[in-house]
C-alpha cells in the first residue's frame, strides 16, 4: 500500500491527525501520491489520536487522553484497517463496554471496537508511514492564486489541490483570508453545548480530560462505558484496555472524560475559570461518586487537559459529521 513513486495532481492537506492522515492513504489507494501532510506534532503526527506515556513509580502507564477507539462502517475505510491490522498497529478492543447508568451496566454486544495496539497513537504512526508528512509546522496563510489555478500554501510551494483537515476553529482562522468565501462559509464555527438544528455552522464544544493512576484495581465490571446522567460522560481503563499490566503491579490508568455542559459552564474569557488543581479535584470526585467509590481512594497520578474544540456535531446540512 505505500506508495513507490510520485504522480498525478499535487495535493496539500493541513492536519496530520487521523482525517488528514486516513485522506493521504485513501488518496494514495487512488494513485494520487503527490501529496503532502502538514502536521504541528512536536513529537508524533496524529492529532488527538494519540498516546501519552507516563512515568509512575517505576511503572511505565499509556493513556489514550482523546480519542478513545474507533469502528468501521466504510469498506474504503475497511481496506485502510486491514492494512493496519496486518502491520500490527491495531486490534479488537474485546473487554467489556457499553452504558452505565446508575449501578447498571449494559455492554454494547454489537459494538466492534478498534484500538491501536500501543495506544491509539500506533494508529496514527503507521498511517503515516504512508505519506511524506512535514512536522512540526505550522501553516499560517494559504491563499487561491486564480491566475495559476493553484493554492499557495504558506512558504511550501503551490499545489493544485488543498485539503483542511484541522480543528474547527483553526480551520476558521485560516481560511478567513484565502479568497476564498464561499469555502470559508461552510467552515465557520460557534461553540455550544448543544446542538442547534437552526444554525447552518460547524458547532463545537469543550471537555476536561483526566488522567489518574490509581494504585490498585478498581475492580470495575467494564473496560469502557459511556456514563448517562453525570458531569462525567466517558471513563476508560486504559491498563485493561493496551493490556500493559506489568507482573506483580496491580496499578490502574483511567481516561475520564467531562461532559459537554461541564466544560461550558468551566470555561471563561481565557479558556478556564478552573486552575489545574481545582479541575481534578471536581472531576474526580464526580467521578467517585458515579462509580460509587469511597472519596478516599488513593491516587498515584493525575493530570487534566482542556480540550478547547473537542467534539463536533452534526448541521442541518448533514455535511459535518460527528
Amino acid at each position: 500500500m505505500m506508495a513507490t513513486s510520485v504522480h498525478g495532481p499535487s495535493v496539500a492537506i493541513i492536519g496530520g491527525g487521523i482525517a488528514g492522515l486516513v485522506c493521504a492513504a485513501r488518496l494514495g489507494q487512488l494513485g494520487i501520491t503527490a501529496t503532502t501532510v502538514f502536521d504541528t506534532g512536536r513529537h508524533a503526527p496524529g492529532g488527538r489520536c494519540s498516546t501519552r506515556r507516563v512515568d509512575v513509580r517505576g511503572q511505565t502507564f499509556l493513556f489514550d487522553h482523546s480519542a478513545q477507539y474507533f469502528t468501521v462502517s466504510d469498506n474504503r475505510f475497511a481496506n485502510i484497517v486491514s492494512f493496519l491490522h496486518s502491520k500490527g498497529a491495531v486490534r479488537l478492543w474485546k473487554g467489556p463496554v457499553g452504558v452505565l447508568k446508575g449501578r447498571q451496566f449494559k455492554r454494547s454486544s454489537e459494538l466492534q471496537a478498534f484500538v491501536g495496539t500501543d495506544g491509539m497513537g500506533s494508529v496514527a504512526k503507521c498511517l503515516a508511514s504512508l505519506s511524506k508528512v512535514e512536522r512540526p509546522v505550522w501553516i499560517g496563510d494559504v491563499v487561491w492564486e486564480p491566475m495559476a489555478k493553484k493554492w499557495k500554501v504558506d512558504k511550501y510551494g503551490y499545489f493544485d489541490y488543498l485539503v483542511i483537515a484541522h480543528n474547527g476553529k483553526c480551520a476558521d482562522r485560516l481560511m478567513a483570508n484565502a479568497r476564498v468565501p464561499k469555502i470559508h462559509e461552510l467552515l465557520r464555527v460557534r461553540f455550544t453545548p448543544k446542538l442547534n438544528q437552526k444554525v447552518q455552522q460547524m458547532q463545537l464544544c469543550s471537555l476536561w480530560v483526566l488522567l489518574v493512576v490509581f494504585p490498585k484495581s478498581l475492580k470495575l465490571p467494564f473496560e469502557g462505558a459511556f456514563v448517562e446522567g453525570s458531569d462525567v460522560t466517558w471513563v476508560a481503563n486504559n491498563t485493561a484496555k493496551l493490556g500493559h499490566r506489568s507482573a506483580g503491579d496491580n496499578g490502574e490508568c483511567w481516561t475520564i472524560f467531562s461532559s459537554r455542559q461541564f466544560g461550558t459552564t468551566h470555561k471563561a474569557r481565557q479558556r478556564i475559570n478552573l486552575q489545574a488543581d481545582g479541575a481534578v479535584e471536581l472531576v474526580l470526585s464526580v467521578f467517585r461518586d458515579v462509580m460509587y467509590l469511597s472519596q478516599d481512594i488513593l491516587v498515584h497520578f493525575s493530570h487534566i487537559r482542556f480540550w478547547y474544540t473537542a467534539q463536533k456535531k452534526r448541521s442541518k446540512r448533514g455535511k459535518l459529521i460527528s
